[in-house]
């Protein structure tokens, strides 16, 4: 389907919502989708880790990305290298368990990066939301608005950003 389709389409719903990371709390989403929040009628993004199980993606293909066009909207696990949290100060703890973690990290940041810029060679990234630093933050880059979002927060895309 294309992007000006699924656009269309979401002008159907009232409202697009992004949730931060789930860690298998599904009970607790599906109280605040039912009840808290009372969200009907509307497209729902998990961007986070969700815990279900845990696989190594195929991070990338540069050349299908350079070929992407038509893109305003972003939602991803973890975030480019120049977005919110730029220290470590939340996992000192886990990188003294685990020598590795530290470059692992650096790494997915750098291919987020990566990602973003040759998007961004092509489009213009209205929003670009992601979860798993747990934290609840609005940033500007290049045009792009970036949003950091909390465990199990949940943040509505503006529907006035939708073309």
């Amino acid at each position: 389907m294309a992007t000006k389709n699924i656009i269309e389409k979401a002008k159907e719903y009232d409202r697009i919502v992004a949730v931060g990371d789930v860690h298998g709390k599904t009970n607790e989403l599906a109280f605040r989708i039912k009840e808290r929040y009372k969200i009907q009628d509307s497209i729902i993004i998990l961007c986070g880790d969700i815990g279900f199980g845990f696989n190594k993606p195929n991070y990338h293909n540069e050349k299908r990305l350079k070929e992407i066009e038509n893109i305003d909207f972003v939602f991803t696990h973890a975030a480019p290298d120049f977005c919110e949290p730029i220290l470590k100060d939340g996992i000192k703890g886990w990188l003294r368990k685990d020598w590795e973690l530290e470059v692992d990290c650096d790494y997915e940041r750098q291919v987020f990066t990566k990602i973003f810029n040759y998007l961004s060679s092509n489009n213009t990234i209205k929003w670009w939301v992601y979860g798993h630093y747990h934290l609840s933050r609005t940033q500007y880059y290049n045009n792009s608005s970036f949003r950091a979002i909390d465990e199990l927060e949940f943040f509505e895309i503006p529907l006035s950003s939708c073309g």
